[in-house]
């Protein structure tokens, strides 16, 4: 069974945000096959 308000609460978290973003990109060809995804450092 599922944690219906976890899930909710991820939905809106900034790692859910940056999570779905990178999963719907990865899944539309945004990226291509075998590409490192790296992370920038803030100014």
């Amino acid at each position: 069974m599922q944690d219906l308000k976890g899930e909710v609460t991820d939905k809106y978290s900034l790692h859910g945000r940056v999570f779905n973003r990178l999963r719907e990109d990865i899944i539309s060809g945004k990226y291509k096959e075998n590409e490192e995804l790296r992370r920038i450092p803030s100014p």
